[in-house]
């Protein structure tokens, strides 16, 4: 379920909500949406759960929006009253009646919602030349990859590349672009995990990149909790990748954006080189 397409009549260009709606079904739905602006793990006072809320609406009535979010159980809290929390599980469309299915695009389509100063294009050969520059402008991570800079070539060798049986709808290979300049680049795999499950609610991020002249700003950082963001509005559970063992530059972006270590293991890369990889992962 695309939650920004279904709920966008109630939002303003902010994302927050303006109405609550007078049908039931559509209120479900805003609570879903809501719902997704809370942490899993994480505790919140009465006073936190308010700001939170008075943040993703505009008419200043937090105390229904959390009495909704409690009496459906998006929310819990403890026994004294004092703390309350994510439920997990989460409910889903169906215990309200709500037909709905999940389509592999509703997270790109989202994550486009979310990010409106860069313009996301999927990427194909004709993108040689922006995606060469950008790859070129990042020595460091082809010097622990390969024993030699990216070439033109390689910097489109992976557009169609996917597991075996993998269904080639279900990857998604990007620019952000502002203006003319790709800025930064990004592959991910809805349904595709280090454990194999084929669980749709799962994310493989295969690569992400940052154009060399916006790195240490902030960029990357900013695309990926958005992405994130866009992940946990559409139900996705968890996002799982591989960093090279000894990347000075990935492993600490991914760990202070949440992902944690779940295995190493030998990895054949794009170009036929193997390198020791850390399995990463972040619960949502």
């Amino acid at each position: 379920m695309n939650l920004h397409y279904e709920v966008k009549n109630y939002l303003d260009k902010q994302g927050r909500l303006t109405i609550f709606p007078a049908k039931k079904k559509y209120q479900k739905i805003v609570l879903f949406y809501l719902a997704s602006k809370f942490n899993t793990n994480q505790t919140y006072t009465e006073k936190e759960v308010n700001a939170l809320l008075d943040e993703w609406h505009t008419y200043e009535d937090a105390c229904t929006l959390r009495r909704e979010l409690y009496n459906n159980r998006f929310i819990g809290r403890t026994i004294d009253g004092t703390k309350y929390y994510k439920e997990n599980p989460q409910p889903v469309p169906a215990d309200f009646d709500i037909v709905t299915s999940f389509e592999p695009f509703d997270v790109f389509n989202s994550f486009k919602y979310l990010l409106p100063k860069y313009r996301l294009i999927r990427l194909t050969r004709k993108h040689k030349d922006a995606l060469y520059e950008l790859e070129a402008s990042n020595p460091y991570y082809f010097s622990i990859t390969q024993d030699h800079p990216v070439t033109p070539e390689e910097s489109i060798a992976d557009l169609e590349a996917v597991p075996e049986n993998f269904p080639i709808k279900q990857k998604f290979y990007f620019g952000l672009y502002q203006e003319e300049q790709m800025i930064a680049v990004m592959e991910y795999l809805v349904g595709y995990d280090y454990e194999h499950t084929s669980d749709l609610q799962t994310i493989w991020i295969g690569f992400f990149m940052v154009h060399g002249n916006h790195k240490n700003q902030g960029v990357g950082k900013q695309i990926i909790r958005t992405f994130i963001q866009a992940a946990k509005e559409n139900g996705i559970h968890k996002i799982q990748l591989a960093c090279i063992e000894g990347n000075k530059e990935g492993y600490p972006f991914w760990t202070q954006l949440g992902f944690k270590e779940i295995a190493k293991q030998n990895s054949v890369l794009s170009n036929k080189e193997t390198r020791s990889v850390i399995v990463m992962n972040t619960s949502l």
